[in-house]
């Protein structure tokens, strides 16, 4: 993999996706995270989860539903990494039981697992413009507390905080 320069970033005559022949194409890239040298990238349209190690300008693949009998994740969303360098994935997939928050843990071996569910009315029916999304795990400081919000919660949107501990620092 390597980087070239997009001839026109404004897209004043094309669109920039279409401007550098043999680009890396996402499947609807929807979530972003960089953390220590990797930059982790959900896409929606594949449910996959890549990392990219900047230092060493490779990719790989974190998290593929299409290489599990029974896939956990289904539509990953946005994505956050927490300080003990767990994946959070928001999950809204549009089924009856949509709304979760997803954790991968990458060592000592990988685990997926559902961190939190969201049910109930207030988040909206389900295939429908009233329906909620999960979105923006983030954690604060101190890494002790995480906020998530519903979007469309209540008709207004809501955050919620749940607090830790979680794993823990860094080593």
């Amino acid at each position: 993999m390597k980087w070239i320069r997009v001839p026109d970033p404004a897209a004043r005559e094309t669109l920039t996706r279409h401007q550098v022949k043999g680009a890396t194409e996402f499947k609807r890239g929807e979530g972003i995270w960089f953390d220590g040298g990797i930059v982790y990238i959900a896409t929606t349209g594949d449910s996959r989860i890549l990392a990219y190690n900047v230092r060493r300008e490779r990719m790989h693949v974190v998290y593929d539903p299409d290489r599990l009998k029974d896939p956990p994740l289904r539509d990953v969303d946005n994505i956050t990494v927490s300080r003990a360098r767990e994946l959070f994935i928001c999950e809204d997939n549009g089924g009856d039981d949509p709304f979760d928050v997803c954790l991968i843990t990458l060592e000592p071996r990988q685990r997926v697992s559902r961190f939190a569910k969201l049910t109930g009315p207030q988040h909206g029916a389900a295939s429908t413009d009233a329906s909620s999304e999960v979105t923006g795990v983030c954690f604060n400081p101190r890494g002790d507390r995480m906020y998530f919000s519903s979007q469309r919660a209540f008709g207004t949107g809501v955050v919620y905080e749940v607090r830790g501990p979680f794993n823990g620092r860094r080593r």
